[in-house]
């Protein structure tokens, strides 16, 4: 079992609203794969830019910080893949 480290992220945004949609934990940026993946906005109704990834990685709902104390009000409902795109269906937490 490999052990994940941490590595950079790279958090998706908005396009229209600037709200944190998406976070990209790389976990082996030298894999020979590269995706552009794009993230559907709950609160606007608009996507992210896309973004070229280069080689393989993890993602979740970005985390927020109050205190010490994590607060997620984001979830992936979905996640759409077609040849090298992927998009992500993003959903406000209620």
């Amino acid at each position: 079992m490999k052990i994940l480290e941490s590595g950079d992220h790279t958090m998706i945004k908005c396009s229209n609203c600037d709200k944190k949609l998406l976070d990209i934990l790389h976990t082996d940026p030298e894999a020979p794969v590269e995706l552009k993946v794009k993230a559907l906005c709950p609160y606007c109704g608009d996507h992210s830019f896309p973004q070229n990834i280069q080689g393989r990685f993890h993602y979740s709902a970005p985390m927020e910080f109050v205190g010490d104390t994590e607060k997620l009000e984001l979830y992936i409902e979905e996640v759409k893949e077609e040849e090298n795109e992927i998009l992500f269906v993003v959903k406000e937490i209620k």
